[in-house]
């Protein structure tokens, strides 16, 4: 009789996924791809306060429910310019669709989903984070959770501290 031995390599964990990349406060963050609908540029003007729907901007004879994701990571927002335009970026969420604002969109990119030790956030709605193909670090969001805390108002979350880290 012969005898064979197969020994195979760990797994690889590695993941490719396509991406929605958002900046705010310099960070990039990333939105499930498949819940993006569109982006936009809306004047301050444009958005208006409804009673027990909060900051809302019409769109496509749509009421959107405005999410600011500085609010959410409690972040200070620091305009750059004088203009008052908001960058927004539409999504379909299981509740309906929302507006999210952010401060720029790089938009659609491939990122490689790594398990990266020592991130440490406090944020509910950070699922992980992904690299980008200048080593940056983006947090990966769940979209449900962020617009939660984000449109409930109740639940702030913060990041404890910015990741603008490479990866070598």
């Amino acid at each position: 009789g012969s005898t064979f031995s197969v020994h195979l390599p760990k797994s690889v964990t590695t993941q490719i996924i396509n991406g929605f990349v958002v900046y705010c406060d310099g960070q990039p963050f990333v939105l499930p791809l498949d819940r993006v609908l569109e982006t936009m540029q809306v004047t301050a003007g444009q958005i208006e306060s409804i009673i027990g729907k909060g900051r809302c901007v019409l769109r496509h004879d749509e009421m959107l429910t405005v999410v600011s994701l500085h609010a959410a990571l409690s972040r200070k927002r620091e305009r750059t310019s004088a203009r008052d335009d908001e960058t927004l970026v539409a999504v379909q969420g299981q509740r309906g669709r929302y507006a999210i604002v952010v401060d720029s969109v790089l938009g659609v990119r491939k990122l490689v989903l790594k398990t990266i030790h020592g991130l440490q956030t406090c944020a509910n709605f950070v699922t992980g984070a992904a690299l980008m193909g200048d080593g940056t670090i983006a947090l990966v969001l769940d979209l449900e959770d962020l617009l939660m805390a984000g449109a409930g108002g109740a639940q702030r979350a913060a990041i404890s501290r910015p990741l603008n880290r490479r990866i070598a």
